[in-house]
């Protein structure tokens, strides 16, 4: 072996050794950048974290809120029912009344010898009563 071979194995030597060395500083590089953005990523989901929960408590809140608008509207239904009843019940009665008033009316005018009863044209009518309470016949 010649000290031109021997040198030119040390000088492989040396050159595999330092690309070697370099790629090992290359991968602590590459770690050490691959931690810190890790570092940064986890940073942000901290803050995602801390955006979602004031969120959610917005969420609840709203949520509080369409429910007790939705039993105030429940609310205000249930009294539109018994307000609805409540006409529908007056309008029976008023009708009822109306009826009995009609029936009193004929009843009158089948007794009084004034009024035709028995006409084709004939409609059971209340003469308007004056203020005081005296009523008129006005027939």
């Amino acid at each position: 072996m010649t000290i031109e071979i021997i040198v030119l194995i040390v000088v492989i030597i040396v050159a595999v050794l330092l690309v070697a060395y370099a790629v090992v500083l290359m991968r602590r590089n590459k770690q050490g950048r691959d931690r810190h953005r890790a570092d940064e990523l986890r940073h942000e989901a901290q803050d995602q974290a801390t955006g979602i929960r004031r969120d959610e408590t917005r969420v609840r809140q709203d949520e509080a809120a369409a429910e007790k608008a939705r039993a105030d509207a429940e609310a205000k239904l249930a009294e539109a029912d018994r307000a609805e009843t409540l006409a529908n019940e007056r309008r029976e009665g008023l009708h009822v009344q109306r009826g009995r008033r009609e029936d009193a009316v004929r009843s009158a005018d089948q007794l009084d010898p004034d009024v035709d009863h028995k006409s084709e044209h004939y409609e059971p009518e209340v003469p308007p009563t004056r203020p005081g309470g005296n009523d008129s016949p006005g027939r």
